[in-house]
């Protein structure tokens, strides 16, 4: 809720909701208050909906524009939305509220109508803005592969389209990866098949009972003897292709989708 977009988003929504909301449902039957003689009901109904947008924009907009927080954390969140919601309350006590009565009733009242309310559209923006944050942070790092050790300590992380390949080496894995235009190498405490079922969603796909490739950065895939070598852009040795895995490579050879 940073951004003034969003923060637009959520005053209209409110308002619009509050709108609709008072002239769909009229709570607490407020077209009998006493304030309302003589005036249009759908006037008088609209006018909490109005309110509420003006209230907003003022908190939300001006004042949080003029404050410029530097981090808005979750608790200020809690903190303001609470006085918001109280001060709203009064002004709508002293706007639509009966001053002759109870006061603490008045305002208790004003603050269950103010709750009832905007608790919809209050909680469906922010959810939705949630899951939007949610979704483009999964978008943003699903490039990027996580290594871990044999320990799940993170040791690695490095993007997908520079990793090269990853080769076994007794109890480690070699890790080869460009960074600056250079073949990198680093060392891992881990296995082969950890790291295949814990890189399953990545482009790294098994050759060869030692090695793991990158299959968006294969360059060529050769038949010989033995079987078929695999050749990487930007690692200069061939990568063998055992039995077990030709025919995923043949597949892709041949641009089938490969199994």
């Amino acid at each position: 809720m940073d951004s003034k977009k969003s923060r637009w988003t959520l005053v209209s929504a409110i308002g619009i909701y509050a709108i609709l909301f008072m002239h769909l449902y009229v709570p607490f039957n407020v077209q009998k208050w006493p304030q309302n003689a003589g005036m249009s009901e759908y006037i008088y109904l609209s006018g909490f909906g109005v309110v509420a947008w003006i209230y907003l924009v003022i908190s939300q907009i001006i004042i949080k524009e003029h404050l410029r927080f530097q981090q808005f954390t979750n608790r200020h969140f809690i903190i303001w939305t609470i006085v918001e919601l109280l001060l709203f309350s009064f002004l709508m006590m002293l706007l639509f509220g009966d001053l002759q009565l109870n006061l603490l009733h008045e305002y208790w009242l004003a603050i269950k109508l103010s709750i009832l309310v905007g608790m919809i559209p209050y909680s469906g923006v922010i959810l939705y803005f949630k899951l939007l944050e949610k979704n483009k942070t999964t978008i943003s790092t699903n490039h990027l592969v996580k290594i871990t050790d044999s320990n799940n300590d993170l040791k690695l992380v490095v993007d997908n389209s520079q990793l090269l390949l990853l080769k076994s080496a007794d109890n480690y894995v070699e890790i080869y990866y460009l960074k600056d235009g250079q073949v990198k190498k680093e060392l891992v405490r881990t296995t082969l098949k950890i790291l295949e079922q814990e890189l399953s969603n990545q482009p790294i796909k098994r050759c060869q009972r030692s090695y793991m490739v990158n299959i968006n950065r294969v360059a060529v895939i050769q038949k010989n003897s033995q079987g078929y070598n695999i050749e990487l852009n930007g690692y200069d040795q061939p990568i063998p292709v055992s039995k077990n895995y030709k025919q995923y490579f043949v597949d892709l050879l041949s641009n089938q989708d490969p199994q």
